[in-house]
């Protein structure tokens, strides 16, 4: 789903400045951090095409500084994003590993109110191309992936509107992303992005590398319902450099971002898909919108389905 992959947004101060204030730029990125916390290594089998689809709902009514303090005073920022994401893996092996494409298609729905002031945008986000080799052992416990994630600026973007469902800058996002299934009642699975992004042509504005970890554990507690499964997940998240405008460091500490969330979630398994519903409770936000976030995920295979 998409840096916000689900979700880009680029929230702006309607004062006499005209920089974006926090951090990267509008305080977000093109990973729809937290997005990732169930099956996060398992891909499609070869000659299947898989849709997933992402739904997130999130409050946020603060904004906060570097020290993680209200930056703005009247600030609520509400997002509604939609995510259709197909993946597709061929039927030609590469060593031990398989190669899958996918696409990320977002529709985003942002709402902002800044002292007053607000800022609406329902639009297309940004489009997210995915390149990815797969692993799968073959007692069918480990999973895991590897490859790049391309955020490409198709989504909308004015210089002349408080916020924009698109960011107008590239991203390039290696990730690797891992499943574990000690028993079958037990699953661990986790995914580490990274985030390097071009400048904004419009601003000159440079958003600085981030880091993701998203997590997750689930439990399967009923033999009788061995598709249902309770869980806890969430994600660390961390600006590891400086954002920048025509080259120079923006004040006062390079807007780097940080939070981390957890919350609990629900799951239910079907072949090769499932339903997942969960919430997301953010801590220790510097630099960013601060809030909570409702997720409804669902997968299921296209076509490619083995006999």
């Amino acid at each position: 789903m998409s840096k916000k992959s689900l979700v880009a947004l680029c929230a702006w101060f309607l004062a006499a400045s005209a920089e974006p204030a926090f951090a990267t730029e509008g305080g977000t990125q093109h990973y729809p951090i937290g997005v990732n916390t169930i099956a996060d290594g398992n891909l499609p089998v070869p000659g299947m095409l898989q849709l997933l689809t992402y739904s997130e709902f999130a409050d946020n009514p603060a904004i906060t500084n570097g020290s993680g303090n209200k930056a703005v005073p009247k600030f609520d920022l509400k997002v509604e994003a939609e995510a259709f994401r197909f993946l597709y893996t061929w039927d030609l092996p590469v060593g031990p590993f398989h190669y899958t494409t996918g696409l990320v298609a977002p529709i985003v729905n942002l709402d902002l109110n800044v002292m007053g002031a607000r800022g609406h945008d329902l639009d297309m986000g940004d489009l997210d191309i995915q390149n990815y080799l797969g692993y799968a052992s073959e007692d069918h416990k480990l999973f895991y992936f590897f490859g790049l994630d391309t955020y490409v600026p198709t989504g909308h973007y004015s210089t002349s509107t408080m916020i924009n469902t698109g960011s107008n800058y590239y991203t390039f996002a290696p990730n690797i992303d891992v499943t574990y299934n000690p028993s079958p009642k037990w699953e661990l699975t986790a995914a580490l992005f990274s985030e390097f992004n071009t400048t904004n042509t419009a601003n000159n504005y440079h958003s600085g590398t981030d880091m993701d970890l998203d997590y997750g554990v689930t439990y399967r507690p009923f033999n009788k319902l061995p598709n249902f499964g309770v869980g806890a997940q969430g994600y660390f998240y961390k600006q590891i450099s400086d954002d920048t405008q025509s080259g120079v460091t923006v004040s006062p500490d390079g807007n780097r971002g940080q939070e981390f969330a957890a919350g609990p979630q629900l799951r239910y398994d079907i072949p090769f898909g499932g339903f997942v519903l969960k919430y997301q409770q953010e801590y220790a936000v510097e630099n960013r919108p601060r809030g909570e976030k409702i997720w409804f995920q669902f997968a299921m295979p296209i076509f490619g389905t083995p006999g």
